[in-house]
């Protein structure tokens, strides 16, 4: 919709005045995000280290249920009694 010619049209901000305004927003956008995406960074560092152990632990722990699950095998110790309760080891 045009204004007839006889109103004053409204001042409009010069284009450098917007361009710069634009630049510092996404200036600052991107600041915020580079800093996202450092912590980030270190947060998955994090989590891959705590996963590599957590995989290394789960590695011994399934090694050591194997090796009692074979022992007890070679035993021919039926799986419900290889445990001994108090009341078994009382004279």
């Amino acid at each position: 919709m045009h204004q007839p010619p006889d109103r004053p049209r409204s001042p409009q901000r010069p284009g450098a005045e917007i361009a710069a305004g634009q630049t510092a927003h996404y200036e600052e956008v991107l600041r915020t995000l580079t800093e996202r995406e450092q912590r980030q960074k270190q947060a998955l560092a994090r989590t891959r280290a705590a996963k590599r152990a957590a995989e290394e632990k789960l590695a011994r722990a399934r090694a050591r249920l194997t090796a009692e699950v074979d022992a007890v095998a070679r035993l021919g110790i039926p799986a419900a009694r290889t445990t001994t309760t108090e009341k078994e080891t009382r004279p």
